[in-house]
C-alpha cells in the first residue's frame, strides 16, 4: 500500500506543482502548491530550489488555504497548540496563521501542513538538523564556516560570541564562505557542510567593515533608532522618569533589537560561496579568535 508521504511525494507534475531543494545530498525537502512568497521565504532559510527533482525526499511542505478547523487545546497560548489537525505552531505568536508539525515524523518522512499565508516555516532549519543527523549522523553545530588560504576554519560558540564577527573579518581577505548560523559536520569529522540560507547579521557590524556598506537593512530606520538611544543616552536620569522620554526610555530595548537584518552571503562573498563545503582543520571558540594564527 502506498502511504500517503508517498502519494504527497509523487504528486509533484510538469506544471509546477512542487519545488525541491537538496541540501547537499543530505536532505531532501519538497514544497507542495506553494506560491511564490512561500518559496522565497523557504529560500531565505535553506537556499535556493534544486535545479533536478529530488530522487530522495525526506521532508515535504504541503501548502494549504487554511488547516482543518475545530477545537484548538493551547500549549503556550497564542504559539502552540493541539487540534485534531495535529500539533500546531503559530509563526511569531500570530494566531491568524498555523502550521501543523508532526514532530513523530522528524527524521523519517516527514509531512508538514503549512498555510499558504505563512511566511518562515518555524522549526524548519532543526527539523533539517535533525534529519541529517538521524539519516546521515551528521551533527548539526550552532557556528560559522570558512576556508582561509586552504585552511578550513569551523567557529562555535554561544549565542553573540563572535561567530560572525569572524566570519565577516575573514570576508576581507578572500576566505571562502561554507556556514554563517548553523553547520553540519560528518560522522567521521572530516567534512563540514553549511547551510546555504541567509544569516543574521547586525548594523553594527556592517558600519565597521567598509566592504559590506551596500548590504542589507533599512538605513533610514536605523539611523532613527541610533539617533533616539542617543538622545535618551545624553538626557539626564530625572527627565526619563517623566511622559513621553519615559515611553522612549521603555522602548529602546526593543527598538535595539531591530538593528540587524538577514544578510545572503553571496552579496558577501561574492563567488567564494562555492559549493559550501570544507574540511575543519581548525576549530574555534567564538569567544577567542587567534587570528595570528592564520
Amino acid at each position: 500500500m502506498t502511504s500517503r508521504f508517498q502519494q504527497t511525494c509523487e504528486a509533484r507534475t510538469d506544471s509546477g506543482n512542487a519545488v525541491d531543494f537538496d541540501i547537499h545530498g543530505l536532505v531532501g525537502v519538497r514544497l507542495i502548491a506553494p506560491s511564490a512568497t512561500n518559496i522565497a521565504a523557504v529560500t531565505a532559510q535553506i537556499g535556493p530550489p534544486s535545479f533536478r527533482m529530488l530522487r530522495r525526499v525526506d521532508i515535504v511542505v504541503r501548502y494549504v488555504d487554511r488547516l482543518p478547523a475545530g477545537p484548538v487545546r493551547y500549549v503556550d497560548v497564542g504559539k502552540t497548540a493541539s487540534s485534531r489537525a495535529g500539533f500546531i505552531v503559530f509563526p511569531e505568536g500570530d494566531g491568524g496563521r498555523r502550521v501543523s508539525i508532526p514532530f513523530e515524523q522528524i527524521g523519517s518522512d516527514c509531512e508538514i501542513l503549512c498555510e499558504r499565508s505563512v511566511g518562515w516555516i518555524p522549526l524548519l532549519i532543526p527539523i533539517v538538523n535533525l534529519t541529517a543527523l538521524k539519516k546521515h549522523r551528521c551533527v548539526p553545530i550552532h557556528a560559522s564556516a570558512f576556508v582561509h588560504e586552504g585552511t578550513g576554519v569551523l567557529v562555535t560558540g554561544w549565542v553573540k560570541s563572535g561567530k560572525t564577527e569572524a566570519l565577516l573579518a575573514f570576508s576581507q581577505y578572500g576566505a571562502t564562505y561554507v556556514g554563517g548560523e548553523w553547520v553540519l559536520l560528518s560522522s567521521n569529522g572530516t567534512t563540514m557542510y553549511g547551510l546555504p540560507g541567509t544569516f543574521r547579521m547586525w548594523e553594527w557590524q556592517r558600519r565597521q567593515l567598509s566592504h559590506l556598506q551596500h548590504i542589507g537593512g533599512n538605513a533610514g530606520i536605523f539611523r532613527l533608532i541610533r539617533f533616539l538611544d542617543g538622545v535618551q543616552r545624553a538626557l539626564p536620569e530625572t527627565l526619563l522618569r517623566f511622559g513621553p522620554l519615559k515611553l522612549l526610555r521603555e522602548g529602546m530595548p526593543a527598538l535595539r533589537r531591530q538593528l540587524n537584518f538577514r544578510a545572503q552571503p553571496k552579496a558577501i562573498f561574492g563567488d567564494r560561496c562555492g559549493c559550501l563545503t570544507g574540511h575543519p582543520d581548525k576549530s574555534l571558540s567564538g569567544w577567542c579568535i587567534p587570528t595570528s594564527e592564520f
